[in-house]
């Protein structure tokens, strides 16, 4: 029998302890990779004998890069060209620099002593300048003042100014700096692998940005992209105000990222002023996923050293979830952003009050002589002005992202209260109602600066502040109980069959399956270095264990680096919570569980750091290399999205595709732009939501919304048709048979039964509508034109 010490058990075999945790990590590790390996890339993707595709065949890819140069350049069959991107990076370089402006003095206020890096402040600055400026979008489209360029220069002008005052009156030094990190002096590189591996870390991180840069900067193909993220922008632009939509239910949502769209298509302006603002707006929204990564790096650079740094940013970039919903322009990477930086700026506020505390690693208040000798303490707590600034920047990164979608209500904003309110009672007596009355007024300002204009917005337009959401409680215009029902439906936890509970063990054990092992959305490395950060706060956790692994370190030393750790528990409760409220409320799709990674992350910074100091720094880079290289392989991919990065933006505008590749529109949609734009024509859509991309003026609706179409026509003579038609100026009509039909599905969306074919048959025979378009297939889409209604408009 052996021995009980696992410490005597080991070295009686002639390993050291550090040899043990490096084999037992690198079979874990080998073991989970090749069981993530194993499933499919992604559904669709097949190998030369139908069956799907494994993400290890996926990967032997890289064996062939005239394959990628193909993919890039669309196989020659395009007009090849990048320069045409610059004018539009160009422009979210400008508006970021807006941002940093409008928000560092903010920052700087708020945490006047503050250890954060040069890379956060700028990356905190730059984020909540963005919230700033996207209210200040909101309530220039509620003034009507969207359609022209004058009213955003005047109001972006005003921030600036008052911007620039702010940070002239302050005059609080803002000398921000790198901290000493947890582990000695950092963990660098060492011996010519290591110094290699941790330049390649580097040249990787950095391929994975310009990755991001080059999808970003392609035009949009998502379907919730180009029906509502990017179309909400263009109907407040084109209309020229934001009010109450009553054909697409998400327009009527919080759309705070979606106001860089509409501000960049107001200052672009002209008549095709949306697409090239839509493009810049789009670049915005995915370059949050960048500014996450400064915020990730940064911090984990603070513990770990630079080179942590990196492979925590680096770590974050390779996630394929991220790169596609970056690259794509859907929102939950910078909801994600948001909330990480909320979190950030709590820990740094928890850090100063426990320092203050003198429960901080075991350091003192500091001291400051007053005079005759005489020393008083002097701490790192606020003053109540400096309090009130404080909780409102933790509130205008929350706020920001309950502004973003509803989610960032529940994710953000209610852990952020509970977090403020534990600070604020956990002050001396005296201080106590003194700190709670302050943070009410900071909570209030920073909401009211993001989220709540956007609640607001709703209670005067609908009715209910969460629109379409708790119908039951609040009502709201245009949605009765039926409307309601198809949402909550639509919306609900999913099951597998009828008769089995959506709460079951089963069912919490598939989902975390799908998210750690099966999702694409998921990077390999992620989840190991996350345990590994879980098991080094622990290990570090218990008194003496640091000394009894390095007993060179001196206990202020230990001290020191226990003392670092207090936020690990928090940022994973936080981390459980947004876990049960997308378990228990949300359909389970992995984009809602997306926004944790940025916590995540940082967790797997702390990992790197642990693993390379505890257990072996090859192993951690191996590990990281690995995690980085098939984040650049993945992403780089059509896996994640359209990836001619070399084609030239106009071929992509009208690309309809063609008998070897599906295009970026649908054939119906180029027809339209061919045929229709530029004419006396409006085109009526049934079906089809997707309306971003059309040059002429569409009449359309979503699932959930009541169709135009169905109002004017069904059950109404032909004469009445035909008047309703000429009224609303409609002079042709396009049915998505395609979308009807996967709408009505089992277990989808649903649609009214109105429209059948032999409804659109019967239109023809009345002599009310013509065929055209005959080249598509009618069995996916067919498009009419009104018999008359044009050439009474064109006379």
């Amino acid at each position: 029998m052996l021995p009980n010490r696992a410490n005597t058990d080991i070295r009686s075999l002639g390993w050291s302890p550090k040899l043990f945790l490096a084999l037992a990590i690198s079979a874990a590790a080998s073991l989970y990779i090749l069981w993530f390996l194993s499933f499919p890339i992604l559904d669709g993707f097949r190998d030369a004998n139908g069956e799907p595709m494994s993400r290890v065949q996926f990967l032997s890819r890289v064996l062939l890069p005239e394959l990628w140069l193909s993919e890039f350049t669309a196989g020659g069959r395009m007009p090849t060209g990048i320069g045409d991107r610059l004018p539009i990076l160009a422009g979210v370089v400008l508006w970021y620099a807006i941002g940093y402006v409008v928000g560092r003095g903010l920052v700087v206020r708020a945490l006047p002593n503050s250890r954060f890096t040069k890379i956060e402040q700028v990356a905190l600055a730059i984020l909540a300048g963005m919230s700033l400026l996207s209210t200040l979008t909101l309530l220039i489209g509620l003034a009507r003042g969207s359609a022209s360029r004058w009213p955003i220069l005047a109001g972006v002008t005003s921030l600036v100014v008052a911007a620039f005052w702010m940070n002239r009156k302050s005059r609080v030094a803002t000398e921000l700096h790198l901290t000493t990190p947890w582990l000695g002096e950092g963990i660098a590189p060492s011996g010519v692998f290591g110094q290699l591996a941790g330049r390649l870390v580097v040249a990787l991180t950095l391929a994975l940005a310009g990755i991001y840069l080059l999808g970003m900067s392609m035009p949009p193909y998502e379907f919730d992209v180009v029906e509502y993220h990017l179309q909400s922008a263009k109907e407040f632009y084109q209309q020229g105000y934001i009010g109450f939509n009553d054909h697409n239910i998400y327009v009527n949502m919080p759309l705070g990222l979606e106001m860089h769209s509409l501000a960049a298509m107001s200052l672009v302006n002209g008549d095709d002023g949306w697409w090239l603002g839509g493009l810049i707006g789009k670049v915005v929204i995915g370059g949050h996923a960048l500014l996450a990564a400064g915020l990730i790096g940064g911090y984990c650079a603070r513990y770990g050293g630079t080179w942590v740094g990196w492979c925590a940013a680096g770590i974050w970039l390779a996630v394929p979830g991220n790169a596609h919903v970056s690259c794509s322009g859907l929102v939950d990477t910078a909801l994600g952003a948001y909330l990480l930086a909320g979190v950030i700026v709590l820990t740094e506020w928890w850090r100063a009050k426990r320092i203050a505390d003198g429960n901080w690693g075991g350091t003192r208040p500091k001291q400051t002589t007053v005079g005759n000798g005489v020393e008083a303490e002097s701490s790192d707590r606020p003053n109540g002005a400096a309090l009130v600034t404080t909780c409102a920047l933790v509130f205008v990164y929350a706020g920001e992202a309950a502004a973003i979608k509803y989610p960032g209500l529940v994710y953000a904003v209610f852990p952020a209260v509970l977090w403020v309110v534990v600070l604020c009672l956990s002050s001396d007596r005296p201080r106590k109602w003194r700190s709670l009355a302050c943070c009410s007024v900071g909570v209030i300002l920073g909401v009211g600066v993001t989220c709540l204009p956007w609640y607001a917005k709703n209670v005067v337009l609908t009715g209910n502040p969460v629109y379409p959401l708790a119908q039951s409680v609040f009502g709201g215009r245009n949605l009765d109980a039926k409307r309601a029902k198809q949402w909550s439906e639509a919306h609900r936890v999913p099951v597998s069959s009828p008769s089995a509970s959506p709460y079951s063990p089963t069912a919490a054990i598939e989902s975390a399956k799908q998210v750690f092992v099966k999702s694409e959305f998921l990077q390999p490395v992620l989840p190991i270095f996350m345990l590994c950060g879980l098991i080094g706060w622990w290990s570090a956790s218990r008194p003496g264990s640091v000394r009894r692994a390095d007993s060179t370190r001196s206990s202020a030393e230990t001290s020191k680096w226990i003392g670092n750790f207090p936020w690990v528990p928090i940022w994973l409760a936080i981390s459980l919570w947004i876990f049960a409220v997308w378990w228990l409320t949300t359909h389970r799709i992995d984009r809602f569980w997306l926004p944790v990674v940025s916590l995540w992350c940082v967790l797997a910074g702390l990992g790197v750091a642990w693993t390379a100091q505890r257990v072996s720094h090859t192993l951690a880079t191996v590990l990281v290399l690995f995690g980085l290289a098939y984040g650049c392989i993945v992403n780089s991919s059509p896996a994640l999205g359209d990836n001619r990065y070399l084609v030239t933006l106009d071929a992509l505008r009208q690309d309809v595709g063609d008998e070897e590749s599906v295009g970026r529109i649908s054939r119906a949609t180029g027809w339209c732009n061919r045929n229709l734009a530029g004419a006396p024509a409006k085109l009526l859509m049934i079906g089809e939501a997707r309306a971003f991309d059309f040059r002429l003026p569409v009449v359309y609706s979503t699932c959930f919304d009541t169709s135009p179409a169905e109002t004017w026509l069904r059950g109404v003579p032909t004469a009445g048709q035909r008047q309703r038609l000429e009224e609303n100026h409609v002079t042709h009509i396009l049915v998505n048979w395609s979308e009807l039909a996967r709408y009505r599905s089992e277990g989808n969306y649903g649609f009214s039964d109105w429209p059948t074919q032999n409804d659109f048959q019967a239109f023809v025979e009345s002599g009310l509508l013509m065929r055209v378009a005959d080249e598509l297939d009618p069995a996916i889409t067919e498009i009419f034109e009104v018999v008359g209604v044009r050439q009474a408009d064109e006379k």
